[in-house]
């Protein structure tokens, strides 16, 4: 058969990108002026033989590609809130949300259940969800079943293609689509990664997300950040914490991959005002600090213990974000219009921007500062006034006990050093976030790296941006933030040297114990005012919850920890992968009638037939000439589909 079509479509495209678009369109030509045209076969196809085998044996396999593709595009999942609030979900979200919202359940325990029983055993769970509907089509089921293939194929995309900085975020826009939710864009006064609204949910539930190896759990971050959360809840329905823990364990120790197989344990409880003060009491040694009450609070010889400290408290390290997110805006838009001013493609944009602040976790990252040392600028003072002859001075320099270094916002340095583990740590962040992100190509079809790090170009860019992270934080004469940066702004003064001594003066705050019994007894308000007095609350401290607490935490509170339908905080196994995900794949084949199963494989063969045509050099006019019969096909089975669920 001839097939100048194809030629002629070659020739029209001259020197730029073949894509499939185009081969369909002419193949639906050649359809459209060959209806009747026979077809040669001179061998049994792939397609042939799939489809003889499960005419003959109502069996066949089918490979993961055949389930339906989702764009896992970090930009591309995000909500764009418009004038109002209206939400608009993008392209991709939108697909997703059409695959999803058929998975059965009404909160996150009933959804994880329903996909771990239909991996199991996906015939008796498309028996079970369609038990009060025998006369479901099988249009209906089909789509059924699509969904709950798509959900499997799409995470562990998410899980395995992504470097850990940007799986975390295509973790939270992927569970929220599954929780008729959005994600919470970041600098917006809470530690919620995103909302959920499910049907079990009462209104919008705020959850902290978080994703770890195996074993390696962590769950925790700001202390005042919880409290302010807690105290002046964001969602008054649901004036609590919701968090969601998800451990991976992939085979061969492996941590992320394109062929990674495992399983990914679900956790989940709340922080609630009645219960925070019960759980931080037998967490991590360190943070249980965080909820002693001053002596002289609790003895109602004072009433804003706050105010009788010397200088004013930090702000939050959520808060102080804010003021690092906006100086490094300023940094980057010089960067854009002085060092690539003459190469856009090299410029970062506000999305990318945003991304790199998310992946950052400026405000919770230890690993991204320097230490901070408050005895350097005191004792530097001391010394100069002792070596000119004050006694005094003398006196307390002899008489100085030294405070350990720690790392704090507003006062730890980024490092600028390109041999520093610090710097590496922040170039790193970097380096991956652009990594990560894909660009649709002109087709929209396919999609491709927007960033090749391997480019010395892009390797400079990278280490520019690193740079500007640092003199966003820094501050300093020779950048262009200067006085807008974090450390310009709360830079510790010797006030606030005092203050912080004072915190840590020996009696100044009860014990643990004391502090939960006095906080027991108090109301709501009560205890709301009593948590912003705390150590943790005055002093920024971080809490952390690690993988064993989390296991247990449901055992250290009187009061509501889980939330409904649970009985311990684990809640949910599921298995992901790519062999996973066909071998479960191969078990509910056999539930597809011979229409579906068909469109399947001739989509397959249309793909395949149209680029091995291409590659061939247009030689082998077979390619071509398959391609046509399967999007006949296509047309033929769809139709019947069609007429069936109508």
């Amino acid at each position: 058969m001839d097939t100048p079509i194809f030629d002629k479509i070659i020739q029209k495209k001259n020197n730029n990108v073949l894509t499939l678009s185009d081969l369909m369109l002419a193949v639906e030509q050649v359809i459209k002026e060959n209806p009747t045209t026979p077809l040669v076969v001179k061998k049994e196809t792939e397609r042939r033989r799939l489809l003889r085998e499960f005419k003959e044996t109502g069996q066949a396999s089918l490979t993961i590609q055949a389930i339906p593709e989702i764009a896992v595009s970090e930009l591309g999942w995000t909500d764009i809130t418009g004038e109002g609030r209206e939400e608009v979900a993008g392209p991709e979200r939108e697909r997703l949300i059409q695959f999803l919202k058929n998975i059965e359940g009404e909160d996150f325990v009933a959804k994880i259940q329903s996909l771990s029983q239909f991996y199991d055993d996906p015939d008796a769970a498309m028996a079970r969800l369609f038990e009060g509907n025998p006369q479901a089509s099988s249009a209906a089921r089909i789509a059924t079943a699509l969904s709950y293939l798509v959900f499997f194929k799409t995470l562990t995309k998410v899980i395995s293609n992504f470097n850990a900085a940007s799986a975390g975020f295509n973790f939270e826009a992927f569970l929220a689509v599954l929780a008729n939710g959005y994600q919470v864009p970041a600098n917006t006064g809470t530690i919620a990664d995103f909302v959920s609204r499910m049907a079990a949910d009462g209104g919008e539930v705020p959850i902290s997300l978080k994703l770890y190896q195996e074993k390696k759990l962590h769950v925790g971050g700001s202390f005042t950040d919880l409290v302010i959360d807690l105290a002046e809840p964001k969602f008054p329905n649901n004036p609590f914490m919701r968090y969601l823990a998800v451990t991976k364990e992939f085979d061969d120790k492996k941590k992320e991959g394109l062929d990674i197989n495992g399983v990914l344990r679900w956790y989940r409880f709340d922080f609630t005002l009645e219960n925070v003060v019960d759980i931080m009491s037998r967490s991590s040694v360190k943070s249980r600090e965080c909820i002693r009450l001053p002596v002289s609070y609790i003895s109602g010889e004072v009433e804003d213990f706050e105010s009788t400290l010397p200088g004013t408290a930090l702000p939050s390290p959520q808060e102080m974000e804010k003021v690092f997110v906006s100086a490094l805006r300023i940094e980057i838009n010089d960067m854009n219009s002085t060092t690539y001013a003459a190469d856009p493609d090299l410029q970062i944009d506000e999305e990318t921007l945003d991304l790199i602040t998310k992946n950052l976790n400026w405000s919770s990252n230890d690993d991204l500062f320097l230490f901070y040392d408050p005895n350097k600028d005191p004792l530097d003072k001391l010394k100069a006034k002792c070596k000119n002859g004050n006694d005094s001075a003398c006196e307390k320099l002899e008489n100085w006990e030294l405070q350990p270094v720690y790392k704090s916002r507003g006062n730890s340095k980024m490092s600028k050093q390109v041999g520093k583990e610090q710097y590496k740590n922040v170039q790193n962040v970097v380096l991956q976030t652009l990594s990560g992100i894909d660009v649709l190509t002109a087709d929209g079809a396919t999609s491709t790296p927007k960033y090749d790090v391997e480019d010395k170009r892009v390797l400079r860019l990278i280490k520019n941006v690193t740079g500007r992270i640092a003199n966003a934080n820094n501050g300093g004469k020779n950048t262009v933030s200067g006085k807008d940066s974090v450390m310009s702004r709360y830079s510790k003064s010797v006030l606030n040297d005092q203050r912080t001594r004072a915190l840590q003066t020996p009696g100044a705050f009860a014990t643990i114990e004391e502090s939960v019994e006095h906080y027991t007894g108090l109301n709501s308000e009560e205890k709301k005012a009593a948590l912003k007095q705390s150590y943790g609350f005055l002093t920024t401290e971080q809490f952390n919850l690690n993988q064993t607490h989390v296991a247990s935490v449901h055992t250290y509170s009187k009061q509501r920890v889980l939330p409904p339908n649970q009985t311990e905080p684990l809640f949910g196994k599921i298995l992901v992968g790519v062999n996973n995900t066909q071998n479960m794949l191969n078990r509910i084949t056999s539930m597809l009638n011979e229409s579906i199963f068909e469109i399947f494989v001739n989509i397959k063969s249309v793909q395949d037939n149209s680029y091995s045509y291409i590659a061939g050099g247009m030689t082998e006019p077979q390619h071509a000439e398959d391609a046509i019969t399967s999007s006949k096909a296509i047309i033929t089975k769809t139709e019947e589909l069609k007429s069936e669920s109508t």
